[in-house]
C-alpha cells in the first residue's frame, strides 16, 4: 500500500518496439520499469502507468512506514562509455563452458542479471537512480521489512551452484551489509514475507532432483 491510501503495482515489460510498432534495433532496445497505482483498493487502476526507470525487470516494491517506496529490481542493460572496463557480464550463453569465449564476443557489452535499488521519497512521482547492490547473477530480489526498522534483501544466485542470499540495511536502503549471508544452497526465484513474529518466510523454485 502506498501513501494516501493508494495501491501500487510493480511490472518490468521489455520495450522492443517503438509506440508506432517499429522495432528498436538490439543495440539499444532495453527493459522498462512501471507503476500502476488504484485509489479504490484495486477496483480500477490508472490507465497510463508511470515510468519508474530503464533497464529493470522483475521489480519487488516495499513501502515504508515513513513514505519511502524501496524497490529491487533485475538489471540490465549494454554497457554505456563511461563504465569501468570490468562492468560486464562474464557469461550469458547456457550452452558456453569456461573459458566462456563465445558469450565473450556476444556479450562483453552486456550489463545484465544484476540487482539494483532505487527508492521514492514523493509517493512515486521521482526515483533515485538504480545503484547496483549485487554482483553477476545475483538477482530477482525481494524486500521484506522487519518489526525494528531493518529491511532484508533476499536475492537469488547462479554461479556454480543455485541457492539464495541476503543483505540487510538499518537506514530504509541508504546503505547494504558488507556481509553476504546465506539463505540457502538451492533454487531460484525466491519471494519472501514477514509474518508478525519477525518470522520470514520464502518461497523458491527448487531445482535438486530435477
Amino acid at each position: 500500500r502506498l501513501p494516501e491510501g493508494r495501491v501500487g503495482l510493480v511490472l518490468g515489460a521489455w520495450d522492443l518496439s517503438t509506440p508506432d510498432g517499429k522495432p528498436i534495433p538490439k543495440a539499444i532496445a532495453h527493459a522498462e520499469t512501471y507503476l500502476y497505482t488504484s485509489s479504490d483498493d484495486g477496483k480500477t487502476w490508472q490507465r497510463e502507468p508511470k515510468p519508474i526507470c530503464a533497464h529493470g525487470v522483475e521489480p519487488d516494491l516495499l513501502a515504508l512506514p515513513s513514505g519511502r517506496l524501496l524497490m529491487a529490481i533485475r538489471y540490465q542493460r549494454h554497457k554505456f562509455a563511461n563504465d569501468p572496463p570490468d562492468l560486464a557480464s562474464p557469461h550469458l550463453l547456457r550452452s558456453d563452458k569456461p573459458p566462456y569465449t563465445k558469450s565473450k564476443q556476444l556479450y562483453s557489452g552486456l550489463v545484465a542479471r544484476f540487482t539494483a535499488i532505487l527508492y521514492s521519497d514523493d509517493g512515486g512521482n521521482t526515483w533515485t537512480e538504480p545503484r547496483l547492490l549485487t554482483g553477476f547473477d545475483e538477482q530477482t530480489a525481494s524486500l521484506v521489512r522487519l518489526s525494528d526498522g531493518t529491511v532484508v534483501l533476499p536475492f537469488g544466485y547462479k554461479t556454480d551452484t543455485r541457492g539464495q542470499r541476503f543483505v540487510i540495511s538499518y537506514d530504509e536502503g541508504e546503505t547494504w551489509s558488507r556481509t553476504v549471508f546465506q539463505l540457502n544452497a538451492d533454487g531460484q526465484y525466491a519471494s519472501s514475507i514477514v509474518l508478525t513474529d519477525d518470522t520470514i518466510v520464502t518461497a523458491f523454485h527448487g531445482t535438486k532432483g530435477l
